[in-house]
C-alpha cells in the first residue's frame, strides 16, 4: 500500500509540472515502478538487518525490542521501524531525483 501511495503521489506532482518539464506518460509509470520497487526492497534490506525482530513466547507475538522471553529472530537493534520506513522512502526519493538529473 504504501509503495503504491508513493506512486500516485509521484504520478500526480509530476502531471502538475508545466508542460516543458512534464515527463512522457510510459516514462512517469517506468520511473514511479521502479521508485515503488526500489524502496520496496530498501525497506525489506533495512528491516532485515538493522531492525530488531524477535518472538516474545509469552505475548506469543514478533517484537520490535530485545527483552527477557525474547527470541532473537533477525536484525540488529539499530533502527526502530519509523526510521526504517522514512530512509527506504528518502532512498526512493533521492533515487528518482538522481535518475531525473541523469
Amino acid at each position: 500500500a504504501g509503495g503504491a501511495f508513493v506512486g500516485a503521489a509521484c504520478a500526480i506532482l509530476a502531471c502538475a509540472c508545466p508542460a516543458p518539464f512534464r515527463p512522457a506518460p510510459m516514462l512517469l509509470v517506468l520511473v514511479c515502478a521502479a521508485a515503488g520497487l526500489l524502496g520496496s526492497l530498501l525497506d525489506s534490506l533495512l528491516g532485515a538487518t538493522v531492525q530488531y525482530s524477535g518472538w516474545d513466547a509469552r505475548l506469543k507475538k514478533v517484537v520490535h525490542a530485545p527483552g527477557p522471553g525474547v527470541t532473537h529472530i533477525s536484525g540488529a537493534p539499530v533502527l526502530g521501524n519509523h526510521l526504517v520506513n522514512l530512509l527506504s522512502s528518502g532512498g526512493a526519493a533521492v533515487a528518482v531525483v538522481v535518475f531525473a538529473q541523469a
